[in-house]
């Protein structure tokens, strides 16, 4: 592609023209028609006028690297996420934990969800910085959920799919154990002999268990905000990410979690995502999305990606830190150079598929004290 022949403001008489000052193959109209002139948008700026084409801003060589990076990363995710919707499997809705939607779409791998319980012993066991760690998750999940619900609003705005969040539950609901007579079971149990060497017996109802996964009810939802409010407040803190910060997350999960059990038979929850579609339209958008890929021809994978971006995010934290004038305790330890070497050792670990599995090992460390 030629750029130096067009300016802004310029106006060009036809398609064909366009072509061929621009040095771009004519296509015959249809699909690979559109996806080309949707692919210049990302060199310039147009405006179409009947057949003509009014230039606009032409990009510089920055915004296109720019560009072309968003297209390919997004891209793929959205393309991802309609290649599990039209399978078998799911044949066109998806009801995922965000763990596990996230590693179905290469985002993290396997180690982040099971480690993040363990932040401390991750540190001990990888040899990073305590701090560096929690500072990690709490900048990797809100880079996670950006991304993803980026290419999800893409697919909404479509018209190809309908998501939602959606909080759902560990419920164990109790049941008596029935008799022939479909009633509650009374049991007799012998319990030993009295002074006078007669039998003695106490009786009881069993109550068993069902534990079942399904989204939340409201009385549920207002539940768990109320208990998390109280908890964090318990601790003395302002949000999550002050829970994080100071290394209280596993005593707030354990506060919320007996709290929960006690007052809704509620195991544990965590976020899902719900994806509903229209079958037809997202297996043409899906044929669509991988010819736009090979036409411009994806620089990385999803997963590269994701490590590039909180590796590049990560130095752009150090060097801000070591531009302050008024340094804190915070920034005193993103400017050192660990830091990058715990974030790049963290990415890795936690977000590279290559990377192997250390969950298991993990919750082997007896943390030193």
């Amino acid at each position: 592609m030629n750029l130096s022949n067009i300016a802004k403001g310029q106006e060009i008489r036809n398609y064909n023209s366009m072509c061929e000052l621009i040095e771009e193959p004519i296509k015959n109209k249809g699909k690979s028609r559109l996806l080309q002139l949707e692919n210049w948008k990302q060199y310039f700026e147009y405006e179409k006028n009947g057949h003509k084409f009014i230039i606009g801003d032409i990009l510089s060589h920055s915004q296109i690297e720019k560009n072309s990076r968003e297209l390919t990363f997004i891209t793929s995710i959205e393309m991802l996420i309609l290649e599990n919707l039209i399978s078998e499997k799911n044949k066109g809705k998806i009801f995922l934990s965000k763990g596990k939607l996230l590693k179905l779409l290469y985002m993290i791998n396997a180690n982040y969800g099971e480690c993040k319980r363990r932040p401390e012993k991750l540190s001990e066991l990888i040899e990073v910085d305590k701090d560096n760690t929690y500072e990690f998750y709490e900048f990797a999940d809100k880079t996670l959920k950006r991304n993803l619900e980026k290419a999800l609003n893409n697919l909404r705005n479509k018209g190809l799919i309908y998501w939602s969040s959606v909080m759902t539950v560990c419920f164990h609901e109790a049941l008596p154990d029935l008799n022939t007579f479909n009633k509650a079971k009374v049991n007799k149990i012998f319990s030993g002999k009295d002074q006078y060497n007669e039998d003695i017996y106490y009786y009881e109802t069993r109550i068993m268990s069902n534990q079942s996964y399904r989204a939340a009810t409201d009385e549920e939802i207002d539940l768990v905000l109320d208990v998390e409010h109280q908890v964090i407040k318990y601790l003395d803190c302002i949000n999550k990410q002050e829970v994080i910060r100071k290394g209280l997350w596993n005593k707030y999960k354990q506060q919320i979690g007996l709290l929960i059990m006690e007052k809704g038979n509620i195991e544990f929850y965590y976020d899902s995502y719900l994806i509903n579609c229209n079958y037809d339209h997202i297996v043409e958008e899906y044929n669509r999305l991988i010819d736009q890929i090979k036409i411009n021809e994806p620089l990385q994978s999803v997963n590269e990606a994701i490590v590039n971006q909180l590796n590049n995010n990560a130095e752009k934290r150090c060097n801000k830190a070591k531009t302050s004038l008024t340094p804190n305790n915070k920034e005193a330890r993103r400017s050192q150079e660990k830091y990058l070497i715990d974030m790049k050792k963290l990415s890795s670990s936690l977000i590279n598929k290559s990377s192997p599995y250390i969950a298991k090992e993990v919750k082997r460390v007896i943390p030193s004290r």
